[in-house]
């Protein structure tokens, strides 16, 4: 996708939907104030378009995604498919946290069913640029630090290297382990729902030598879920 020309992918831009669907141009989205280095394509799951001033605001994030189907039809299929395998193994996750938790293994399954509000990113990072090779290398920030803000995150990323998380005072690469391997990251909603027990994982993305490729997957509750932290 990312190949194509920009015409091409622009078809689909995310101005188009009122649910934020579709393509995001290089910087346009932002974290901690900062421009990501990164075009993406934003994707959820399929429901009627809400209104515009639907209220609560939350229904406003329902919508259809924007699919470049003439020009690559087989991008749908694959996606749908591979949101719902990922979407399994994150509900597996989630009955191993309520165990670790000790709690009963579908303890939290009323946050999620009858379906989470997923949403899924295709993202693709520009390559660092060093204007002069002689001043010190400084490191290139794709996206700078955060925490996600849902339950959990399912990330598959290509072999470019890059991300890194805070622990222990610094940060620490999370090398690719090859693309049979998720990353996973906790996000604000495990740490708040645990009463800090769970830590939301802050991490960055460090622009590689070359194009860096990722899919990340954020499992959240339902929209209208009600969260509030429970008793350990």
């Amino acid at each position: 996708f990312f190949a194509l020309p920009e015409e091409t992918k622009r078809r689909i831009d995310y101005t188009n939907s009122s649910a934020f669907r579709g393509y995001m141009a290089n910087g346009v989205e932002n974290t901690a104030g900062k421009p990501d280095l990164r075009e993406q394509v934003e994707i959820a799951p399929e429901a009627p378009p809400a209104a515009s001033d639907a209220w609560p605001p939350f229904h406003r994030l329902c919508g259809r995604n924007q699919w470049p189907d003439e020009a690559l039809p087989e991008l749908r299929p694959a996606i749908e498919e591979y949101a719902q395998c990922v979407g399994e193994v994150a509900r597996e996750i989630t009955e191993a946290l309520c165990l670790a938790l000790r709690l009963e293994r579908d303890a939290l399954s009323h946050f999620f069913e009858p379906e989470p509000h997923w949403q899924l990113k295709l993202a693709q990072y520009s390559p660092a640029q060093r204007a002069d090779a002689s001043s010190p290398p400084a490191p290139d920030v794709g996206v700078g630090a955060h925490t996600d803000s849902g339950w959990l995150t399912l990330l598959l990323q290509d072999g470019s290297g890059g991300l890194q998380a805070f622990t222990r005072g610094e940060w620490t690469d999370v090398p690719p382990a090859g693309d049979d391997v998720f990353v996973c990251n906790l996000g604000e909603v495990a740490e708040m729902l645990s009463a800090g027990y769970l830590l939301a994982t802050p991490h960055r993305v460090l622009l590689p030598a070359t194009p860096r490729m990722s899919i990340p997957y954020f499992f959240n509750p339902r929209l209208d879920s009600k969260v509030a932290p429970i008793e350990l």
